[in-house]
């Protein structure tokens, strides 16, 4: 059995192409780990301060948690690009002004500036 020079080629190439994913599955699986760990000592440390050390009211426990999360957002800006930095830091600064100046529509103004955040990170990733 002869197999011609493009034919060999094109096997080759696939079995690179089969390789990659290989390599690139096993590193989604290991920062899938990861990512997983990190997020349960996240959440154990925002329960643990939120509830037991701190005491903080409804208000207060909102705005920890939405900021607590968007600290996540500025800490992979640090290692995925300066867009998801920009819009961790710019997004915590609105929870604070909403906080402060919000009065009676803190929950509605807190969810728009919230879902709006999550949104424009969805963007920032499709444009990627």
């Amino acid at each position: 059995m002869s197999v011609s020079r493009t034919q060999a080629g094109a096997e080759l190439a696939a079995i690179d192409d089969v390789v990659r994913r290989v390599k690139q599955s096993r590193m989604y699986r290991i920062s899938g780990e990861i990512a997983i760990l990190w997020g349960v000592l996240v959440y154990g440390f925002g329960l643990l301060w939120s509830r037991g050390v701190a005491q903080f009211d409804g208000r207060q426990t909102t705005v920890f948690w939405h900021t607590l999360f968007l600290c996540g957002y500025s800490l992979a800006g640090l290692w995925f690009g300066y867009g998801f930095l920009l819009l961790g830091l710019g997004a915590t600064a609105a929870i604070f002004a909403v906080y402060i100046f919000a009065g009676v529509w803190f929950f509605p103004a807190i969810a728009v500036v919230s879902g709006l955040s999550y949104v424009l990170c969805g963007l920032w990733m499709l444009r990627r």
